[in-house]
Formats: structure tokens, C-alpha cells, sequence
């Protein structure tokens, strides 16, 4: 019978080989409440799924993994505007990777008038999110993005394969399919998501209920 830490290194083999073969479409179908399902994936490899969460190697693989799938996006530079678009560049190259400690996402859908608004008060009010425990706030949009993209958010961000938005499941179908839903993600500073709120795609959320979920989670 095999020690523990040979059923670990075991484990660890089974959930590589089972990473290998796998699609980005493979992970896209196994997003639950915006992370591969847990259950899935010990179910597929054959391991027990506390391994996911007790197992050092195979926890630091997944949240690497997760990473990398939600990481496609292109930050943009809030410097940008119309006005000065052919002296200043739109894209920056900054990676949502690049970010560590406590994050509060906030997603939107992209143009418009009740984005922009939501825009404004998450840029006039970052201390409020600070005060309330997020160390970074990054929001998200879809593609319809153009005109907003010099609102002057340091870490806005544009997700044009919307593949954070699959990953997430915030993508909309139909017409609407280039934007991205309205939620509000927590992580704390090991990757994981701690708290979620949803909204309606149409509305605008009061400064309140965006930091609340901050708040929730950090506070």
C-alpha cells in the first residue's frame, strides 16, 4: 500500500496527464460559478477531491491553470482618448497575471450610457474599494469598448476572444454576444474567488453594491 506521500505524488501525475489532455474548449465546458468544477475534474482524474485543495502541487497547478484561462485580455491605456489617439497607444502591456493580493472584478458590458456611468463611480471612488479591503480593482468589458477606452481606470482591461467572460460565465448570447454581463468577482490573494454578485445586464449598480461585495469579502 502506498505511504501518503507517494498516493500524493500519484495524484499529482494523474491530475498532469489529465491536464494534458485537455482543450481550452475541453475547460470552457467545465466552468462552474467561474472555476473548473472541482467535482469534474477529480471525477475525470481519479483522485478524491480534497486532493484539489490539499494536494500543494496539484493546488498550485489548478490556480495557475485557471489563470492562464482567464488571462486573455488586453489592458487598456486610460490615457487614451479620441482626441490624442495618434500620439497615445490604446493597448498597454500589462496582464491581468500581473496582478497578486486582494481583487475585486468588476464586469460590464462595454458602451454606453449606464457602463459609463458605472465607470465614473468606480473611478471617483477607489478609496471607498480600498477602505473596504481590495488592494486592486480591475474592471472588464466586453468589445464594444472604443469609446470608453480613456475613461482614465488604471486597470481596465478588454476581453475581445471574450474568453474571460466563457470562463466566467458572463458570455452573452445572441446580438449581445460581443458584451460581457454585469457581476462583481472577489479574489483573495491566493486566486480564489470568495464572493460573487451577479446584476441585470441593463441598470446601472450604486457605488454601494460594488463595494459591498469588496466589503463581504475582505472586510
Amino acid at each position: 500500500m502506498a505511504n501518503g506521500q507517494q498516493k500524493s505524488e500519484e495524484n499529482y501525475q494523474k491530475f498532469l496527464t489529465w491536464m494534458s489532455n485537455k482543450t481550452d474548449n475541453d475547460y470552457k465546458q467545465m466552468v462552474y460559478r467561474g472555476q473548473l468544477s472541482r467535482k469534474e475534474i477529480a471525477t475525470e482524474c481519479h483522485i478524491g477531491k480534497s486532493a484539489l485543495t490539499q494536494n500543494p502541487q496539484i493546488k498550485a497547478e489548478l490556480t495557475l491553470l485557471e489563470d492562464e484561462l482567464r488571462a486573455a485580455l488586453i489592458r487598456l491605456n486610460p490615457e487614451w482618448s479620441v482626441e490624442n489617439a495618434a500620439s497615445t497607444p490604446l493597448e498597454q502591456n500589462l496582464s491581468i497575471k500581473d496582478f497578486s493580493g486582494k481583487r475585486l472584478i468588476i464586469t460590464l458590458p462595454g458602451a454606453g450610457g449606464f457602463c459609463n456611468k458605472e465607470f465614473d463611480q468606480v473611478k471617483d471612488n477607489m478609496e471607498k474599494f480600498n477602505a473596504a479591503g481590495a488592494e486592486e480593482v480591475i474592471v472588464i468589458v466586453g468589445t464594444d469598448i472604443l469609446s470608453n477606452a480613456g475613461r482614465g481606470i488604471p486597470n481596465l482591461f478588454q476581453d475581445p476572444d471574450l474568453e474571460f467572460a466563457k470562463a466566467n460565465n458572463l458570455h452573452l448570447d445572441g446580438v449581445r454576444s460581443r458584451y460581457l454581463n454585469r457581476s462583481v468577482i472577489a479574489v483573495d490573494a491566493d486566486g480564489n474567488e470568495v464572493a460573487r454578485e451577479d446584476a441585470d445586464l441593463l441598470g446601472c449598480r450604486t457605488i454601494d453594491a460594488l463595494v459591498g461585495v469588496a466589503q463581504k469579502a475582505f472586510g
